[in-house]
């Protein structure tokens, strides 16, 4: 069951600047985000995974009932954002974002790449769904091959989410 939308779903604790939450995604709308969520684990829906975009940078995380419950027993589902093919990330984002990787607020966030100029393919197979994050071809080379720099799946469940794994 895939929802595909163009902003973050996940909460993303910036945690070097005030506010905290970058507006101009779902942390903006976490009364909106939480009824889907919500919605999605009350009706017990079946390996749920949220395709994203729009992030200039790629992503894996779990989306959860409550994202500050630091015991993450409230998994619903599992978000993959892939970067843009073209567009830029700015040094002052991916510092902002790299900072807060790993932080206590963001554990439910398993993967973070800055690198533009790329794209994910997304494989479902065996029960399994699988995000292959590729990098094209850089400013200075851009005839150089697709290099690949991670793999995150996510395996079927009866209900809920298995959660973000590296593969």
């Amino acid at each position: 069951n895939v929802l595909a939308q163009q902003i973050p779903m996940f909460q993303y604790d910036h945690y070097d600047w005030t506010g905290n939450y970058y507006s101009e995604s779902w942390d903006s709308y976490a009364a909106v985000r939480g009824r889907i969520l919500n919605h999605i684990a009350q009706n017990k829906v079946r390996n749920p995974v949220v395709v994203t975009g729009d992030m200039h940078s790629s992503w894996a995380a779990n989306l959860e009932a409550n994202f500050n419950d630091r015991t993450h027993s409230d998994l619903v589902a599992a978000e993959f954002a892939a970067t843009s093919v073209s567009s830029g990330l700015s040094s002052g984002w991916n510092t902002t974002y790299s900072n807060a990787f790993g932080s206590p607020n963001n554990t439910h966030v398993k993967f973070y790449d800055g690198r533009t100029g790329g794209y994910g393919l997304c494989t479902i197979q065996g029960g399994t769904w699988r995000m292959d994050y590729y990098l094209a071809g850089s400013v200075r080379d851009p005839e150089s091959l697709l290099q690949p720099i991670a793999s995150y799946s996510v395996s079927a469940k009866d209900q809920g989410s298995s959660g973000v794994s590296p593969v």
